[in-house]
C-alpha cells in the first residue's frame, strides 16, 4: 500500500460494501440515538441546579454521551460519503480531516473513561476524592488536548488517512 487510494475500501471488492457500511451508519445512528436520550434526560431540569453542582457521575455520564455522539456524527459522515460514492473520501484533505476528528473522538472517550475508572477506584479503595478543577477544566483539558495532540503528531508524521478498511 502506497498511500491508501491504492486498496479498494473495505467490502468493495467481496461484494460486501453496501452491507458492511449500511450497518455501521445503523450501528452508529442507533448510538446517537442512545448517546442524546441520555443527555436530554441528564441535562433536563434538577431542581434548577446548574450543571457544574450536579454530581461527578451527572457530569460523567455526560461528558460520555457528548464524546459518544459526536464521534459519531463525525464517523458517520465518512460513511456516508464512501456509501454515496462507492470509494475512499476524496478529497485526501477531508478524508484526513475524517481520520482526525474519528482519532480525536475515539481517544477523547478512551481517556475520559480511564479518568472515570480512575477516580472511582481513588474513591472505592483510597478513600479520596480526586478533584478535576472548577467546571472539571483539568478532566477536560486533558481529554480534549492529548488526543488532539496524538492525533496532529499523526497528521504532521502523514500515517492517517486512507487505508482501505
Amino acid at each position: 500500500m502506497r498511500n491508501g487510494y491504492d486498496e479498494p475500501p473495505l467490502g468493495l471488492d467481496t461484494g460486501q460494501f453496501y452491507t458492511i457500511h449500511v450497518a455501521a451508519l445503523l450501528s452508529m445512528t442507533m448510538s446517537f440515538v442512545c448517546a442524546s436520550i441520555v443527555i436530554g434526560y441528564s441535562l433536563r431540569d434538577r431542581k434548577s441546579k446548574s450543571f457544574f453542582e450536579r454530581t461527578k457521575s451527572e457530569r460523567f455520564v455526560v461528558y460520555m454521551g457528548i464524546c459518544d455522539a459526536t464521534f459519531n456524527v463525525i464517523h458517520a459522515a465518512e460513511h456516508i460519503q464512501m456509501v454515496v460514492t462507492r470509494n475512499h473520501v476524496h478529497p485526501i484533505q477531508i478524508c484526513r480531516l475524517h481520520a482526525l476528528m474519528s482519532m480525536e473522538l475515539g481517544f477523547a472517550q478512551v481517556f475520559l473513561v480511564l479518568f472515570i475508572a480512575v477516580n472511582i477506584f481513588t474513591l472505592m479503595f483510597l478513600h479520596k476524592n480526586i478533584s478535576f478543577g472548577k467546571y472539571d477544566w483539568k478532566l477536560l483539558l486533558t481529554v480534549v488536548l492529548c488526543p488532539f495532540l496524538i492525533g496532529v503528531s499523526s497528521l504532521l508524521a502523514n500515517i492517517i488517512g486512507p487505508n482501505g478498511a
